[in-house]
């Protein structure tokens, strides 16, 4: 797990000098995603930048960016090839190997095979490869985007980056919001398609490679991986030891690692799954983590304890409170680049920063909603005649009628991707399968690499290998969810090896008491006064009149406002860290002193 960047200097005006100094301001702006080693490549119009968190070959022998003995190929990559020893096998007697991590394994892989060696690769990542006989810069991102990378295509400059900030190195580069987004972040708090926040900059998306020609200086977006659906056997015995193969091979190549690895653990089906058949691979002692508030009813410390009592785990119980994340949001804001729009981001980093003392790597229970239907909105949506519409809405989380009440942006355009992507296909419940794998599952995909980055930490998520989700993309809804059961087969895999109170227990995920912290005064509801100030009132696109009407109706008990307060109070901070240029470091305390 490692930070990388590069760009093109499109008018080839820069001295190698200048060229150089900028590839280390970028190396500054990412350094917390790795903290072993640094480095930069230079030659002719291009620069390659690495941050490294040394996980397989802890040795210099493996540092970015990684080149070819000419270096005529140059290679800056983030994440991880999980199979990569059973590949170099089959590259053993074309190249002496270097190195014995996956860095150059995916350097004799393109050398071999090009753009093609994707499909052999098992495991996540972002990279640019630098191809001076082909005079291209190649981008590409894992099939589920676990691993995010970001492009910039101006005047100037065509650059790419783990994190948006390295992009604020370049002269000439001014961020600035992209008010046409604001609609659809107010209704699902995210950006779906390669937009952000933004302008000019565009994200990568699962599955998709980008080649920009430096000679006509235009760039190519291609899709490499498209999710498909395999044959599997009639017999629902059968189908569970299917699964739990797989999930099991998964969990294997996930504990490939040089450095130590540590469980995260909620008590919840999916992580308790992962840390069990964990356990069962690799018979160590491991580190579990669960963090929660000592509210009742608002941490699953129970269930944690007793998965962790069973596997025999050191076990962490982390507890933080309202302070520990209203103090939090506005660096955690910086280090996402974008609005911090689920609650548990904080927490998660909170977990990460606790777990670092320990490991370097951790997996996680992430994925297996999507691909199982975990949520209980799924439940809702069963056997309703689900329309085009209802698919897309049904991952909302406020109504556009609120929206429309609070701002001017046009909320009518929104939803192009979203249908786009559900286009085509005939079983409604594949439409809802994945549209969730490509919008929902990708800003959670984001939220857990950079809350873990942020620590100097990799988090691995088993449940996203392409074999386990194309298996639970081609399994009969039957097998997955009913009108009062979810995750029916990831259910009766676990039943070997968790106790049944941990499986039947009713879906939680992990939440905070939002509404109520908005109402307390010097708590979280102190950032509301953004909005109730005249002082703060300067953004045009919102009717503070409205917004105010929202807060005290929502202070009064009248009704829960707690969504869309929260989703205008992270895009706030957002606002005045990246298109206002304010110091992170000092939001919470002026906002404690208002």
């Amino acid at each position: 797990m490692c930070g990388i960047a590069g760009f093109i200097d499109k008018k080839n005006k820069l001295s190698k000098y200048k060229k150089c100094s900028i590839a280390k301001e970028m190396i500054k702006s990412i350094n917390h995603r790795g903290k072993d080693g640094a480095g930069f490549f230079c030659d002719g119009p291009i620069a390659l930048v690495h941050a490294r968190l040394s996980i397989l070959d802890l040795s210099k022998k493996a540092d970015q960016p990684y080149h070819s003995e000419k270096k005529d190929i140059a290679l800056t990559y983030n994440g991880e090839i999980y199979n990569y020893q059973k590949i170099n096998k089959q590259l053993q007697n074309n190249f002496i190997f270097r190195s014995s991590g996956d860095t150059e394994t995916l350097l004799r892989s393109y050398q071999s095979w090009g753009m093609n060696m994707l499909s052999r690769f098992k495991g996540m990542w972002a990279f640019g490869i630098y191809d001076k006989p082909k005079k291209l810069l190649r981008l590409a991102v894992d099939r589920f985007g676990i691993k995010p990378l970001y492009y910039i295509d101006t005047d100037d400059y065509f650059a790419f980056s783990s994190e948006i900030k390295a992009f604020f190195c370049l002269s000439n580069f001014e961020p600035k919001l992209e008010k046409k987004n604001l609609g659809e972040y107010y209704i699902y708090r995210s950006i779906a398609s390669n937009q952000t926040l933004f302008k000019e900059v565009k994200k990568m998306l699962p599955g998709t490679l980008l080649d920009y020609d430096i000679r006509n200086k235009k760039a190519k977006i291609k899709q490499y991986y498209k999710i498909k659906k395999i044959t599997l056997s009639k017999n629902n015995s059968n189908i569970k030891k299917e699964l739990v193969k797989r999930i099991n091979c998964s969990i294997k190549e996930h504990l490939v690692s040089d450095a130590p690895i540590g469980l995260q653990l909620s008590g919840g089906l999916d992580s308790s799954l992962i840390a069990s058949l964990a356990v069962k691979i690799k018979k160590n002692n491991f580190h579990s983590f669960s963090i929660g508030i000592k509210r009742p009813g608002w941490n699953e410390f129970k269930y944690s304890r007793l998965v962790a009592k069973k596997l025999k785990t050191i076990h962490h119980e982390i507890y933080f409170t309202e302070e520990d994340f209203c103090s939090r949001l506005p660096k955690l804001t910086y280090q996402m680049d974008e609005p911090i729009n689920h609650l548990h981001s904080v927490p998660m980093n909170i977990l990460s920063e606790c777990a670092r003392k320990h490991v370097k790597v951790l997996l996680s229970g992430e994925g297996a909603d999507e691909l199982f239907f975990g949520y209980t909105r799924y439940k809702k949506l069963f056997g309703n005649g689900l329309s085009d519409k209802k698919i897309i809405q049904s991952s909302q989380f406020v109504d556009k009628k609120i929206v429309k009440k609070i701002t001017n942006i046009d909320t009518e355009l929104i939803n192009l991707f979203r249908k786009k992507v559900v286009k085509n296909i005939n079983n409604p419940y594949d439409k809802l399968f994945k549209l969730d794998t490509l919008t929902y599952l990708l800003p959670l995909l984001i939220r857990q690499d950079k809350m873990g980055m942020a620590a100097n930490i990799e988090n691995r998520v088993p449940f996203l290998d392409h074999e386990i989700a194309e298996f639970a993309y081609s399994v009969p809804l039957k097998n997955k969810l009913s009108k009062n059961n979810a995750k029916i087969i990831l259910k009766e895999s676990a039943k070997d090896f968790l106790p049944v109170s941990i499986i039947n227990r009713k879906k939680v995920g992990f939440g905070l008491p939002q509404s109520d912290w908005l109402r307390h005064k010097n708590g979280l509801g102190a950032y509301l006064e953004f909005f109730m100030n005249p002082e703060f009132q300067k953004r045009d696109f919102l009717n503070y009149p409205a917004v105010k009407k929202i807060i005290n109706d929502h202070l009064e008990k009248k009704s829960d406002h707690g969504q869309i307060l929260w989703i205008l109070i992270a895009l706030e901070i957002w606002l005045q860290i990246f298109i206002d240029n304010k110091d992170y470091s000092n939001i919470w305390k002026e906002v404690k002193n208002i």
